[in-house]
Formats: structure tokens, sequence, C-alpha cells
């Protein structure tokens, strides 16, 4: 799969040799523009992406430290007691 600087100066050097495709390629990607746009317009949620965020955060940042912390803290206490 091509990248999108690959696929770019694919798209120069076509229309480089070929002159007379440029105004098929600005409607084209003119198209693709308007595609992508709306796309991503459609996809995002705020408020879907605030709790997938949070709930993220708690589980893999948060808690992930805090329970190895806690578990060490009482961990020590249990064998200074002990």
């Amino acid at each position: 799969m091509a990248t999108y600087y690959e696929a770019i100066d694919a798209l120069n050097n076509l229309l480089s040799e070929k002159g007379d495709l440029e105004g098929v390629a600005a409607a084209k990607i003119n198209e693709l523009t308007a595609e992508l746009e709306a796309a991503s317009l459609e996809d995002f949620n705020p408020d879907e992406r605030i709790r997938t965020g949070f709930n993220y955060f708690k589980t893999e940042k948060f808690e992930a430290k805090f329970v190895g912390v806690i578990t060490k803290v009482i961990t020590l206490k249990v064998l200074s007691v002990c």
C-alpha cells in the first residue's frame, strides 16, 4: 500500500507527463476532499470520545499505577505487622 506522499508524488508525475488530465484530477481531488470531510464529521462524537478517553485513562493509566502502588503499600504493612 502506498503512503500518502508516494501517492501525491505519483499523481504529480502523471500530471507533469499528461497535462491534459489536470481538470479531471482537480475534480477528483475535490470529490475526495468532500468525502473525507463528510466521513470525519460522521465518525466524530464528542460525548463518546470523552467517555472512551476517560475509561482508557482510568483503566490503563490511573488504576494500573494506583493498584500497583496500593498493593505494594498493603504488602509492606502486612509484612511489617507480622
